[in-house]
């Protein structure tokens, strides 16, 4: 890790992350060691949106949501786009926390009217908290924006008609 060390030592941290980037996918479990220095490369550039990006994904594949729900809260100071509240919103259904969830994927819906995911995942977090007539509005909503909807249409159809049966019974 060398030449990780003396792109560090001169703040060249972009460059790194790029060089660790490839390293990470082909190696996707990174080691402490690795993480630690993502974490000191942030001390850095705390502003650096693909450093917080790898940390926040790292940490949710990992299936820790309370160290990923940071690193997404600074990439929406960062970049307020709408794949970040996105996963910032799928972050806190993971947490259990729905209302903060369905305010940032309203707002990922806001920034991205024409995307059916949006309101797919907003569908789950209203089923969850047992909203039903919410739940089937926003899957009926993802069915119109994606009726061909390749691999998720058949899960949304089914959760769609398990809803209605579910509401109406």
């Amino acid at each position: 890790y060398k030449w990780a060390g003396e792109l560090y030592q001169r703040n060249q941290v972009k460059t790194f992350w790029f060089g660790t980037r490839r390293f990470y996918e082909l190696n996707y479990d990174l080691p402490k060691k690795k993480i630690s220095f993502f974490k000191k490369a942030l001390e850095i550039t705390p502003s650096d949106y693909y450093i917080n990006r790898e940390l926040a994904e790292y940490y949710f594949d990992k299936k820790k949501f309370k160290e990923a729900l940071n690193y997404y809260l600074n990439i929406i100071e960062i970049d307020p786009g709408h794949w970040n509240y996105y996963n910032l919103g799928v972050t806190y259904i993971e947490l259990k926390n729905f209302a903060p969830a369905i305010e940032a994927l309203n707002k990922a819906k806001q920034l991205d009217p024409t995307n059916a995911k949006y309101n797919y995942k907003l569908g789950e977090a209203f089923y969850l908290i047992e909203d039903y007539e919410m739940s089937i509005y926003e899957i009926a909503e993802a069915l119109k924006k994606d009726p061909q909807g390749a691999n998720e249409n058949s899960t949304i159809g089914y959760d769609y008609n398990y809803l209605l049966g579910r509401a109406y019974s």
